[in-house]
């Protein structure tokens, strides 16, 4: 079971174990407890497989995790709009009303 919910501390956790990271690490990811609430109420077997399966446009099947990173990485960043500062208008003295 690469990745679980964990009840056993004060508050809930995301186990991901080491063969589902990328790092190659277990890690415990917190999470709110409605939400470990939401997963716990889904029953036993449907806890496996896609959580959302998106679909694909021409085979009408659900896309390969691969493909969906795909996909992600090929998005472009969005850059972030800088302000210029006119440096004569820092420079000017305030005018006396």
């Amino acid at each position: 079971m690469p990745i679980m919910v964990d009840l056993s501390g004060r508050r809930p956790r995301l186990r991901i174990y080491a063969e589902a990271d990328k790092g190659g690490q277990d890690r415990l990811l917190p999470m709110t407890p409605d939400f470990a609430e939401f997963l716990l109420k889904t029953p036993r077997v449907d806890r496996q497989g896609l959580v959302f399966p998106i679909m694909g446009l021409t085979t009408r099947q659900p896309i390969t995790p691969k493909r969906v990173s795909r996909i992600v990485s090929a998005i472009k960043p969005i850059t972030m709009a800088t302000a210029t500062v006119d440096a004569t208008i820092l420079s000017r003295p305030e005018k006396a009303s």
